[in-house]
């Protein structure tokens, strides 16, 4: 009898057990839920479905047949230890010895009053009752590992247990390669308590700890003994690496996508790396017998004593010393291996209409990705957007700039000589945030004026200079007035300036400031007056595409003077002071100076971890996954579903849309290229003079007042010398696109066509199948069916990972989708209660969508909506009118009514206004 393991599923809120694979199983064949599987060695943990209740599987456990002669058990419990598991994204019960920094405890409610008891160094506890799937039990969350003692055992909590001290070691740290660690992430030196430690000649003063305290016991974590028998990482060669070795790293690196993926291919880690991250965890699972002193283990953080770059030995009283090496940079310019054309790398559509008669490849839950993600076997399972093209000098920017100081004006000349001033805003989402740019977008500055606009004009009076950018002809004017007002008498002044503009534009200002000049001269004293050569009413809350009110009401004349400022309410969540303790910032350094820009969603754990439990951020400690999905969707990183791996996306600008010409740095970053950006002596000459061609705005993110996001970057370019500005980002590495927002969404289906879009099955993919099932008090739940041939969103219980599919009616195909757009299509299907027309509210003057939380956004959508403002989407203020709870929805900025519509037309979901 095998023994299984608890897995909490943290999508579906559901319990079942897993099994723990190891060399013995495999090549053998199991049965699970109705589908023969063969174990392999890319097989770490097998997730088992159970048809039982929380409540009954807790309390009795269960058992499975996996096959004649084997069967898997999962004892009954009463508390218990769970970790996150990277590649699974869900929590799985830990055995053993600690194996983390931070774990998450489930206890049944009679005996929390003793767990807090044991845990006593940590109060208070973070505690959160698990709701409906099971009553009578609470969570626990980020429990550090604790001294050990009898009742922590007795009540079933011994994986806490804080492991007997080891032989010096080092552990944690934002390790590159081998010995070989990223300044700023120095690893951490784990030693006996008694041991006096020397760093490069030098001793460590360290003050006495005699009792456990809360902040030992933050510092006493994961004893890591990378050096049994005096050997290290970069000691365990390939050749050092067994068969156990390569399935306990194979989901940390290759994964089933590749199960023989060779070492020395650069998108993934040497054998020898993998196998040090392997015998780290063994160790500290208590799988590996450890030497030492048998008093407690101490971790000293070389992180925190600023160590210059080089190599560094550490020594202690009985002689043994290890090596480390530490470089502030590798890479002068990004890198993203080359694996990825774009930060625009979203799934996009499969050709039509394409049968399947048996599975097609399960996509993991968290890529998020729309049913026309899903391929047939054997074929690519990612299909690529085209990235967009490439040019040199201000070509490469699409969006029309200009630069209007403080104390200067924007006057426009139009097509029949008249001289007008308009008066450039703040737009809303920027205004929130603190950011107030000089650069102006032109065309949304000017928007449909009639007469058209020809020259936008930055009028500095002092110095009796005009800089000015023409509006093409060709170029489509966006919908909607602004204010004006004449500007007459200004003319002479304008005509006798200093004028800077393309040569391209000399004959249309010579000719429009010939008319200029007879109109001024007919004018009447004053020159300012009110005209009606152009009407004008306020744009707030007209949005491109929407149609002016047709009521009948003639719109205002030319204001007769500059309109007030616009006053916002500061958005308490964004600060404008950098961050220096931000674990975003540490990990998305590390993993651009990494080889190929790329790790392990293991290492990845790893990293995360040591930075958060660094800066005494314990309670998201054990959020790697969400990190990897917050990274994703702001355009940092590209997650590898099928190998589980992140890989940096390429550096690019983004042209924010309605941003006032701000253009937000996303994709790789490592730290050189944060440092050149700002280094008016860079050695190449292109990079050290566009560094006075931009202002750098930082911005940082935050929830529950913890770092949500690495710091946003925004640059506001000098739009008088955007070409030298340009090139010194191409010395850089660092490309331009345009508006994302539009090509990711361009590139889906909208619900009604999915059928053309998705795959059709003419079989279901599994024999075990539930149906997703709205209850009468508004929750969902997956009920078990015999078939799938009516109406709804099905789920098939399969080995590698569930899958969905989606009937429209019963005379429709079965199409494979998705979860996250199959709940969206099922939801649609359910009777149309007030809380689901509130699914997609669109806040037309504020310029903000809520989607809600119940259902949760596909990741394209979720990337698209993230990339016009570089900000996460907050939890939103519940609709008027709703006895919903604050959170129920996410609010994403800087949405215009066309993309929220473009939205709704994807998910089969009106909005509401």
């Amino acid at each position: 009898m095998l023994r299984a393991t608890l897995m909490y599923d943290q999508w579906d809120r559901a319990f079942g057990g897993c099994l723990e694979v190891d060399e013995r199983l495999w090549g053998s064949t199991i049965h699970v839920a109705g589908e023969e599987y063969e174990l392999s060695g890319a097989d770490l943990r097998v997730p088992i479905p159970t048809a039982e209740s929380a409540s009954a599987l807790l309390s009795r456990g269960e058992s499975w047949a996996l096959r004649p002669g084997l069967t898997l058990r999962l004892a009954p419990t009463s508390a218990v230890v769970l970790h996150e598991d990277p590649l699974l994204g869900a929590l799985v019960q830990v055995r053993g010895s600690t194996a983390a920094r931070s774990y998450t405890v489930l206890v049944r409610d009679d005996l929390i009053a003793r767990v807090t008891e044991a845990l006593a160094d940590q109060a208070p506890l973070n505690t959160v009752p698990v709701g409906s799937e099971v009553s009578g039990w609470t969570w626990i969350r980020a429990v550090r590992p604790t001294a050990d003692s009898a009742e922590l055992r007795a009540l079933g909590l011994g994986s806490l247990a804080i492991a007997a001290s080891s032989p010096l070691a080092l552990d944690g740290g934002l390790q590159l390669e081998g010995r070989l660690y990223l300044t700023g992430g120095e690893p951490d030196i784990v030693a006996p308590d008694t041991a006096t430690i020397i760093l490069d000649g030098r001793e460590i003063h360290r003050p006495h700890r005699p009792e456990p305290s809360r902040q030992t016991l933050n510092d006493q974590i994961e004893s890591s003994v990378l050096e049994q028998s005096g050997l290290g990482p970069s000691d365990l060669g390939p050749s050092d690496v067994g068969p156990g070795d390569q399935a306990t790293v194979v989901g940390a690196g290759d994964g089933p996508g590749d199960p023989q993926a060779s070492a020395a291919d650069p998108g993934h880690e040497t054998a020898s790396e993998e196998a040090a991250v392997a015998v780290a965890a063994s160790v500290r699972a208590g799988s590996v017998e450890s030497r030492g002193s048998s008093g407690r283990a101490v971790t000293i953080r070389l992180a925190d004593l600023y160590l210059d770059p080089g190599d560094h030995e550490v020594l202690d009283e009985a002689g043994r010393t290890v090596t480390f090496s530490t470089v502030a940079h590798i890479r002068e310019t990004p890198d993203s291996g080359g694996r990825w054309s774009s930060v625009l790398d979203a799934l996009a559509p499969q050709p039509a209409n394409v049968t399947q008669t048996t599975s097609v490849t399960p996509v993991l839950r968290a890529s998020g990705a729309l049913a026309t993600t899903l391929v047939p076997q054997g074929e690519a399972g990612r299909i690529r957007l085209p990235p967009p093209r490439q040019a040199t000098g201000a070509s490469s920017l699409r969006m029309l700039r200009s630069r209007v100081w403080p104390n200067r004006r924007a006057l426009v000349l139009r097509e029949d000589g008249s001289l007008v001033e308009v008066f450039p805003d703040t737009e809303p989402w920027l205004g929130e945030i603190g950011l107030r740019a000089a650069t102006v977008d032109v065309l949304r500055t000017v928007r449909s004026m009639d007469p058209r606009p020809v020259l936008f004009i930055e009028y500095a009076a002092r110095a009796a200079r005009c800089i000015a950018v023409e509006i093409p002809s060709d170029a489509v004017l966006m919908p909607g007035q602004v204010p004006w007002m004449p500007a007459t008498d200004l003319v002479g002044a304008v005509a006798s300036a200093t004028w800077q503009a393309d040569p391209s534009a000399d004959a249309a200002r010579r000719r429009l400031l010939s008319l200029a000049l007879q109109q001024a001269r007919s004018a009447p004293v004053g020159g300012r007056q009110p005209s009606d050569a152009g009407r004008v009413g306020s744009h707030v809350g007209r949005q491109p595409g929407r149609q002016p009110s047709q009521s009948g009401t003639r719109t205002p004349a030319a204001i007769t003077s500059a309109p007030a400022p616009a006053v916002f309410d500061p958005r308490d969540d964004v600060l404008s002071d950098a961050w220096a303790q931000n674990p975003y910032d540490d990990v998305l350094g590390w993993l651009c100076e990494r080889r190929s820009a790329s790790a392990s969603m293991a290492s990845f754990a790893q990293a995360w971890s040591w930075a958060c439990e660094r800066y005494g951020l314990t309670s998201i400690a054990d959020r790697s996954r969400l990190a990897i999905s917050r990274l994703s969707d702001l355009g940092f990183i590209e997650p590898d579903w099928s190998r589980h791996r992140i890989n940096a996306a390429p550096a690019c600008l983004i042209e924010l849309p309605a941003s006032s010409g701000l253009l937000l740095l996303a994709g790789a970053r490592p730290p050189r290229l944060l440092e050149r950006i700002v280094d008016d002596e860079d050695a190449n000459e292109a990079v050290a003079h566009a560094t006075g061609l931009w202002t750098i705005h930082r911005r940082v993110q935050t929830i529950d007042d913890l770092p949500a996001a690495p710091t946003a970057i925004y640059l506001e370019l000098d739009t008088a010398h955007t070409p030298d500005a340009l090139d010194g980002l191409a010395a850089l590495g660092v490309h331009t696109t345009a508006d994302p927002a539009s090509r990711i969404l361009a590139s889906l289906p909208a619900a009604a066509e999915i059928s053309n879009s998705a795959i059709h099955l003419t079989a279901s993919p599994a024999q075990d199948i539930e149906r997703r099932r709205l209850s009468l008090s508004g929750t969902t739940d997956w009920s078990p069916v015999s078939h799938d041939s009516a109406p709804g969103l099905y789920r098939y219980r399969l080995v590698r990972g569930d899958q969905y599919a989606w009937r429209a009616t019963p005379d429709a195909p079965l199409l494979a989708v998705t979860r996250s757009i199959g709940v969206w299509l099922d939801d649609a299907r359910q009777q149309a209660t007030s809380e689901q027309l509130r699914r997609l509210v669109h806040h037309t003057g504020a310029r903000a969508l809520d989607a809600s939380t119940q259902l949760g956004l596909p990741w394209p959508i979720r990337r698209a909506l993230t990339l016009r403002t570089g900000l996460l989407p907050t939890p939103g203020e519940p609709p008027a009118g709703t006895a919903l709870d604050r959170g129920t929805h996410h609010t994403y900025r800087n949405i215009d009514y066309d993309t929220a519509e473009q939205v709704g037309r994807i998910l089969g979901r009106p909005l509401l206004h």
